[in-house]
């Protein structure tokens, strides 16, 4: 996936977050998990679970997802995840360049042998070929060859010197005498910290000006007109340390496609809805170099085949992640990106649960005069914060979960029974089936009916807030054939149906203090 893909898919599966539910099934699953050493008794009531369980108890379920309380005492889910991190080598390059030919050409000794020294200079400019058409004012580089390259056919003592101003080696301005023979000669000079100054007379950039000098000195040859030389210089490999200058709008990448959202897709739910949920997409920007993200749609799919497009201010309108100033080379700037329930439609779209995403967006450099730098541990960090307030309404929640289960705790049972007596805090209803299944796959038998209210919601204020507990008690008699059937039941699968007050329709606040207080007991009664 390219860089926008992995954004916004990530992006995506962050803000689906229900970990608070699967956590419950996980902590129901101990009821299969205990091992029961029953004895020999007309009845014997063996206590399974007897716990008070909060939402914060669920943290460890609930994968990097924070658990923290608002002042008013509403439980929040945060999840922070980092969408993508890059730093410039990757993005940004200097090409290796090739400065025009130099050619010295119909000098003569006039038909003599050389007795003195010919001299002749030369001057030209290397225009800069940036790598994404930048206008260049300075480039350091941290590594790097210049090779310079003569090609002669003189056969008198022959010196070439290049001149190259603006190049400083460790501070040094660039001049190197070197002396060639007849053929092909290659120099080569490590260009470990030099600095190209790029700017001319005027408002020139991208330019590299150099003088090659040729100086000819007698051997007893003749300097015959036809001779001559060819003079450049190439720059290899180069690996910069900063880039200085200007560029016009660049598009950096242009994504469109459809994922899938392969999350809560084992969720059955009639109606769901977080109140005031919001998105924080976070920039850290060391990058000489503003951002521009186009998201120029976003929509999701629903079970239905219903689309969802997520709209709003900052959908709509391109966004902008700062960049540091060019006299402030090296710092790092934030940026931060709000998406909530006040300027999007971020509540709605949440209440749809996906099977695939959709979207199409543009990642740019906006351009101008500005003086932009980057440098090679320039970064750009982009991570979302999401941040869910346990505040909203379920309508039909319904969660399953599978468990393996030993029948034969009731080999020897006559008659029995489950025992539940539930204190319910939570502003949610509870309803709750069970079904066992044999070897084989086949389910043998169910007992409740997750349709029917088990247990209701605690009382609720007119804020949706949780008042005073809801207390039920329950006996399921099993039956004879009950009791022969889970002899041979050797998985359970446990259902729950969620809902807030009035079928769904009242929103509530999970607090702090809610809890449901558990308490599940096995009886069973033995032939002595």
């Amino acid at each position: 996936m390219t860089i926008l893909q992995v954004m916004i898919v990530r992006l995506l599966s962050s803000l689906f977050i229900v970990g608070l539910f699967t956590g419950c099934l996980e902590e129901i699953g101990e009821i299969n998990e205990k091992e029961f050493e029953l004895g020999v008794s007309p009845e014997v009531a063996l206590p399974v679970i007897d716990s008070r369980v909060f939402v914060n108890d669920f943290s460890d379920e609930l994968d990097s997802v924070i658990v923290s309380t608002d002042p008013d005492g509403t439980i929040v889910l945060s999840y922070m995840d980092q969408l993508f991190s890059e730093v410039a080598e990757n993005y940004f390059s200097v090409p290796g360049q090739t400065s025009p030919i130099v050619t010295f050409s119909g000098l003569s000794s006039g038909g003599m042998p050389l007795t003195g020294t010919i001299e002749e200079t030369k001057s030209d400019i290397l225009e800069v070929e940036p790598d994404n058409n930048e206008r260049l004012d300075l480039v350091r580089l941290k590594g790097g060859t210049i090779r310079l390259v003569v090609n002669s056919s003189y056969t008198v003592n022959t010196d070439v010197t290049f001149d190259i101003p603006n190049l400083l080696i460790e501070g040094v301005p660039f001049n190197e005498s070197i002396s060639v023979a007849v053929g092909n000669n290659m120099f080569d000079y490590n260009l470990t910290n030099s600095t190209f100054s790029l700017v001319l007379a005027g408002s020139d950039f991208n330019k590299l000006a150099f003088d090659v000098t040729i100086l000819l000195s007698a051997n007893g040859d003749v300097v015959l007109p036809a001779q001559s030389l060819e003079a450049y210089f190439e720059i290899l490999n180069p690996e910069f340390q900063l880039i200085v200058g200007e560029s016009d709008f660049r598009e950096i990448e242009n994504q469109s496609g459809t994922e899938p959202i392969n999350i809560l897709q084992n969720l059955t739910i009639e109606d769901f809805q977080l109140e005031e949920p919001s998105l924080q997409i976070l920039a850290d920007n060391s990058f000489g170099v503003p951002f521009e993200i186009d998201i120029q749609s976003l929509s999701i799919k629903d079970r239905d085949n219903q689309t969802h497009p997520l709209t709003g201010d900052p959908i709509d309108n391109p966004q902008i992640f700062a960049a540091p100033p060019g006299t402030e080379i090296g710092t790092t700037v934030s940026s931060v990106i709000d998406i909530n329930y006040q300027n999007s439609n971020l509540s709605d779209f949440l209440s749809n649960i996906p099977t695939e995403v959709s979207y199409a967006a543009v990642a740019s450099y906006p351009g101008g005069t500005e003086k932009i730098f980057v440098l090679d541990t320039s970064k750009i960090e982009i991570s979302a914060n999401v941040r869910l307030p346990l505040y909203g309404r379920i309508m039909n929640l319904r969660l399953e979960k599978e468990f393996d289960f030993s029948g034969s705790v009731f080999d020897d049972a006559i008659a029995g029974s489950l025992l539940f007596n539930i204190e319910n805090r939570f502003p949610l209803s509870l309803g709750l089936m069970v079904e066992f299944y044999d070897g084989t796959g086949t389910k043998i038998l169910t007992l409740l009916q997750d349709d029917q209210e088990l247990v209701p919601s605690a009382s609720v204020d007119g804020d949706g807030r949780s008042t005073s507990p809801a207390v039920k008690e329950r006996e399921i008699i099993l039956t004879d054939e009950d009791i022969v059937t889970l002899r041979t039941a050797e998985s359970i699968k446990v259902f729950i149906l969620l809902e807030t007050s009035d079928n769904g329709a009242v929103p509530v606040r999970i607090l702090d203090i809610d809890y449901i207080d558990l308490k599940i007991a096995v009886k069973a009664e033995f032939q002595l």
